[in-house]
Parts: structure tokens; sequence; C-alpha cells
């Protein structure tokens, strides 16, 4: 009776080391999980963001040609206003770009000549990043509306360039400008 009296310890109420160590590692593995996947919420909400300013650009865009019969690059000309803190940024060749903090939404109507293309204009808006953005292609050559709709992401960014690839079809690149008078490579995902 002796012996087993002091075999038998005094146990303290408490969690052990190894039992603390599950939990936090139970944790990590959750927060490993989520946070790619709530990092990707976060950008779907900022790329429809992006669509919806396109879209209001795109619809007084067309009626700018509709009532004048050319395209234009101004923002000025279209009877869809960006809220005053959008500024210009960007005026340069038939290129003009609007910034805030959170967007910039560039207009353009450009020309590569006759016989290899001819592009009545394309509206783009991208993340403040300028790494990815939403562009539509407006008008073809002929002056059939083509309304063809890209996620664009820059050449060398990984992490849009998968997003994009979620969303759509690679199918090649293009010199776009974004902000302050440079133009950057992007890939375009046909969505």
């Amino acid at each position: 009776m002796k012996v087993k009296n002091k075999i038998q310890r005094n146990h303290k109420s408490g969690f052990t080391l190894l039992e603390l160590l599950v939990v936090v590692l139970i944790i990590g593995i959750l927060a490993a999980i989520s946070l790619p996947q709530y990092q990707k919420a976060v950008n779907k909400t900022k790329f429809a963001r992006l669509q919806s300013t396109v879209v209001s650009l795109r619809d007084a865009y067309n009626e700018y040609v509709l009532l004048h019969g050319e395209a234009t690059k101004n923002f000025s000309d279209l009877s869809f206003n960006l809220p005053d803190e959008f500024k210009l940024t960007t005026d340069v060749y038939d290129t003009t770009c609007m910034t805030n903090a959170d967007m910039s939404c560039c207009l353009q109507k450009y020309y590569y000549g006759s016989s290899v293309n001819y592009e009545k204009g394309y509206i783009a808006c991208y993340n403040k990043d300028l790494d990815y953005g939403y562009y539509e292609a407006l008008y073809s050559k002929e002056g059939n509306p083509l309304n063809t709709r890209y996620c664009i992401a820059l050449e060398n960014n990984i992490k849009s360039n998968n997003f994009c690839s979620t969303l759509g079809t690679y199918i090649g690149k293009a010199t776009l400008y974004a902000n302050k008078n440079s133009a950057s490579m992007y890939k375009l995902y046909k969505l």
C-alpha cells in the first residue's frame, strides 16, 4: 500500500507542452489553407470593381462613337465621369490614363496601320499596383463592335498571372499604357 502511494504523482491541472504544440500546429495548418483562399476572394472582389468601372466607361464610349462617328481618348468626352479623386496621369499618343488611390483606368484609340491592325479603342482598368486589370477591346478595324474581354496580368508577375489564369485562357501579350507615360508588357487571358 505504501508503494502505491509513492508511485502516484501529484497531477496539476494545465496543458503539457506537447498539447500546446499540437494546437499551434493545427492553427498554422488552418491559416495556411485559408489565407490563399482569402487572397483569391479579395482579388476577385477588386477585379469585379475594375470590371464594373470598365463597363460604365464602355457604355459611355459606345455612346460617344454613335453620336460622333469616331473614337476618342479623352475621358472628358464621355457621358460617364470618374469621381473627382481621379487625376490625369498619362496623356501620350492616343492614350489617356486617370488614376486614384485604388485603380488606374486608361482609354486608348490606336492605329497600327491599315494592313496590320486598327482598332477604334480599348478601355482598361488596373489595380493600384498595376499588376493586373480588366481590358476590353471595343471595335475592329472595320468598325464592328468587338467587346472582347480580358484579364490582363503584368508579364513577369507570377501571382497576377496565376489569378488571371483562373479566370480565362491565355491568348498572347500586348504592350499597354497603364500609368505615368510608360508602357508595360501584359499577358492577356480571354474571359
